[in-house]
């Protein structure tokens, strides 16, 4: 039987054999593409697990830094605390401290009416007499480091303590009073006086207590040992006033 195109048979479409090819590959694109989404879920994992280590790194070394920056600033701030907390609360023994090293500077007149006379006519004797620069350097000096403020001004005396002639010194801080003295106030008015013992000076001061109205003597401020008691310095002071009131000026 002759086949023409109307007579030849239709092929079938694809046979089974290529049905199960096709299903073979299909089901390896699926195990490919589940193996790369699993690759590819598993570099995401990795990535943010990366991410997150770098972080808590960046946090760690980050604290560290700051500790150690501020710890000093920290410390200075916890000493600023204590020592403002210290002075706080020990203001009032500063206070006391103070008053007692100047009480104990303070000598007691025994006669304070005389004794504020005897000032009275020492400083203007004092200040009343001639301005005569110092003669040598060695006299500058020593006029410089005992009596501030003299302004050539210095009375240099011969006592008689006991049995020996010691030279005694004395001025008044000139220029401190001066403006207190333009305003008639009598206010800075300060007199040193020095004695000069053998081996050892004797230093000591005669003011005027404005708040007291009256003079008051003192040992010099940076006295630390006291060379006589203060009833024999008193004497001291007494007597080297009234030979200023006499013999400067």
């Amino acid at each position: 039987m002759n086949e023409t195109p109307e007579n030849k048979p239709i092929k079938d479409k694809p046979t089974k054999k290529a049905a199960e090819v096709l299903g073979k590959a299909n089901q390896v694109r699926e195990s490919v593409t589940s193996v790369a989404d699993t690759a590819n879920n598993a570099f995401s994992a990795v990535k943010w697990i990366a991410i997150a280590v770098s972080l808590g790194l960046i946090i760690f070394v980050g604290s560290t830094i700051y500790k150690v920056v501020t710890a000093p600033a920290r410390a200075v701030g916890n000493a600023a605390e204590a020592v403002t907390d210290t002075v706080k609360s020990g203001a009032s023994s500063v206070k006391e401290g103070t008053s007692d090293i100047i009480n104990r500077l303070v000598i007691a007149a025994p006669n304070q009416r005389a004794f504020d006379q005897a000032a009275e006519a020492a400083f203007k004797a004092v200040t009343m007499m001639p301005a005569t620069p110092p003669d040598t350097m060695k006299t500058r000096v020593f006029w410089t480091a005992n009596f501030g403020g003299h302004e050539n001004k210095v009375c240099a005396l011969s006592m008689t303590f006991g049995e020996s002639d010691i030279p005694v010194f004395i001025a008044a801080d000139n220029k401190d009073y001066a403006t207190s003295k333009s305003l008639g106030s009598k206010k800075d008015r300060l007199m040193r006086i020095l004695i000069r013992a053998d081996g050892d000076d004797l230093a000591l001061n005669t003011e005027w207590d404005n708040e007291a109205s009256a003079w008051v003597m003192k040992w010099k401020a940076n006295t630390i040992k006291k060379s006589l008691d203060d009833g024999d310095a008193a004497k001291r002071v007494m007597d080297v006033l009234g030979a200023a009131a006499r013999e400067c000026g």
